[in-house]
């Protein structure tokens, strides 16, 4: 993200300054698309984590990867 970050703004600005629609396009389009990567990537982890607090919750089991720590720690009260 942060590499997105650090060539996009000098792209923007480059846009902005030659008013080129096109790279104004292709900026626009490059933003959009990352998004959209960034939204399954964490569509994508959150449900392995549901299936993980789900295993536990109904067999008692720890799934692979996952500390009992964390899992355990899901189904406490917040204070």
């Amino acid at each position: 993200m942060m590499r997105l970050i650090i060539i996009g703004s000098p792209l923007s600005f480059l846009a902005a300054a030659r008013q080129s629609g096109a790279l104004i396009g292709r900026k626009v389009g490059g933003l959009v698309l990352s998004f959209h990567l960034l939204m399954l990537v964490n569509a994508t982890l959150s449900g392995i984590y549901i299936v993980a607090l789900s295993r536990y919750a109904a067999a008692g089991t720890f799934s692979q990867g996952f500390e009992p720590e964390m899992v355990e720690g899901a189904f406490l009260p917040k204070s």
